[in-house]
């Protein structure tokens, strides 16, 4: 009996521990607006949104073992949806999400049948292609898309009567979408479906020899992920009130990559990764225009120093801290046992 309640409570200790970190987390990202201008909030809004993107790769990379470097189609998907509707229809906030969600949804179904049996370097470069036709129509099909001008004039977003586009509130409005994609995408790697994803990510024909349909758990994660990059799409366009073909080049991908092996496999890993890489491209860029070449050498000196990045070394650091603590708790629970052991002895004696 005392052994079933002792794995309870380290199990629940185990769970408590896990939510301390996120919840902190969002917990500063929730305060720090108060000591920030309105240009910082800004810039932080936009770290967030990249964040949504980089999480969203992750599923793929990190979980499915699919590099992909035509990820910003998705993301481009969503921006572009919100540009269409506001520069030739003036749509509102709800209609454009919709469609953006749902272009991406589409794009990922047809991108997903032509990669269906790619691997490896195949699979970067089919999906690189993909993403490339499609910034190569937004550069050129200028009566559409305004080419390399872009579409300006993007409306303030605004549901059922209320405008959420000023600074601050869509900072918080971001904020619970980058929440709620961190919960969700949570629970996915948790559920039997993450279980399999990584099971085809680590051992493709073991998957197929017990009767999984690898072809469609890839395919599936592809939506998924591509509808979870758009909505960082949608959110980007209404936070610049502007879109251009920037978003559906081959750099958004690459920076995307980066903030994945930054920040590690874990599900907060690139969103932690994607705010590093956001602050470094502001800060860099306000100084030289090569911080590609800076953001390529430190992809470099992640990939040998660091090659389960951010989250791995954390990792590492509570495998170093764990056995300390777990001695320190084996020793007062010596210590504590006598005791107990005691007092029982002499509540029997009184009842004796």
């Amino acid at each position: 009996m005392s052994n079933s309640v002792s794995s309870t409570l380290v199990s629940l200790r185990l769970r408590g521990a896990k939510l301390v970190a996120p919840v902190l987390g969002f917990g500063a990202l929730a305060m720090i607006p108060y000591a920030l201008t309105l240009n910082e909030i800004h810039l932080l809004s936009a770290m967030l949104i990249f964040g949504i993107f980089a999480m969203s790769l992750n599923l793929l990379v990190g979980f499915g073992g699919m590099a992909s470097l035509g990820h910003a189609l998705f993301f481009g998907a969503g921006a572009y949806a919100v540009g269409l509707l506001s520069f030739h229809r003036d749509s509102g906030f709800a209609l454009s999400l919709l469609v953006g969600l749902a272009a991406a949804a589409l794009l990922a179904l047809v991108v997903g049948f032509l990669v269906r049996r790619a691997r490896g370097t195949a699979y970067l470069m089919i999906t690189l292609a993909a993403s490339q036709v499609f910034w190569g129509l937004a550069t050129q099909w200028k009566a559409v898309t305004n080419g390399d001008d872009g579409l300006f004039g993007i409306s303030s977003p605004s549901i059922l009567g209320w405008d959420f586009g000023s600074t601050v509130t869509y900072y918080y409005v971001v904020l619970v979408v980058v929440a709620g994609v961190f919960v969700l995408l949570t629970a996915i790697s948790r559920s039997p479906f993450g279980y399999v994803l990584r099971g085809v990510r680590d051992n493709e024909q073991r998957m197929r020899a017990v009767g999984v349909d690898v072809d469609r758990i890839r395919h599936l994660a592809l939506v998924i992920s591509a509808v979870i990059a758009s909505l960082g799409g949608v959110l980007y366009a209404y936070q610049e009130r502007y879109v251009g073909p920037d978003v559906l080049a081959a750099t958004t991908s690459g920076d995307g990559l980066l903030a994945v092996a930054l920040g590690g496999g874990a599900v907060a890993g690139p969103l932690v990764g994607g705010l590093v890489v956001g602050l470094l491209e502001d800060v860099v860029g306000s100084y030289t225009d090569r911080y590609l070449m800076i953001l390529g050498i430190l992809f470099v000196l992640v990939a040998i120093f660091l090659p389960r990045g951010l989250a791995g070394l954390a990792q590492s650091l509570g495998d170093t801290v764990r056995p300390r603590r777990r001695a320190a708790e084996q020793a007062i629970e010596q210590r504590v046992e006598p005791a107990q052991a005691e007092v029982t002895e002499t509540e029997g004696a009184h009842h004796g």
